[in-house]
């Protein structure tokens, strides 16, 4: 298939995903693996996914972004709500990492401040706000007769 907007939270959001799961190192390894790249000096050692996340930024902001609102597949194509939110959600994996300890920063935004989007849980494709929340509200809960 070819580019596609959403992509950049399908893939993007794997090495989130692997980094909250199996730690940061093994998804550098993964990152690595994956763009079929050598193991080594290709990691990472910012804290940074290894996709160019300026890059990812730039065709989104530039390319999927409608004047009109909205976010779209690709070029020459309309905005939808399937491709804005996950366009959004890829826009906001590129813009935050973890540091090798774990902790989320924002890593890259290259388009400064008025571009700045909140972090997501990408497990859930919701605000890491909205999870921890969630959490505190079920955990006080009863658990459920057998």
């Amino acid at each position: 298939k070819l580019v596609d907007g959403c992509y950049s939270f399908w893939q993007g959001g794997t090495f989130a995903v692997l980094g909250q799961t199996q730690g940061e190192e093994e998804a550098r390894v993964a990152s690595a693996l994956a763009r079929g790249g050598l193991l080594g000096d290709e990691m990472d050692s910012d804290g940074r996914w290894l996709f160019d996340q300026g890059a990812l930024q730039d065709y989104l902001l530039v390319c999927g972004q409608m004047a009109k609102g909205g976010m779209r597949d690709k070029p020459g194509k309309e905005a939808d709500f399937y491709h804005t939110c996950y366009c959004l959600s890829g826009l906001s994996v590129a813009q935050h990492s973890t540091t090798s300890s774990g902790v989320p920063q924002l890593s890259h935004l290259p388009y400064g401040e008025a571009s700045k989007l909140v972090r997501i849980e990408p497990r859930y494709n919701i605000s890491a706000a909205k999870v921890d929340n969630a959490h505190r509200f079920f955990s006080k809960l009863p658990l459920p007769a057998r």
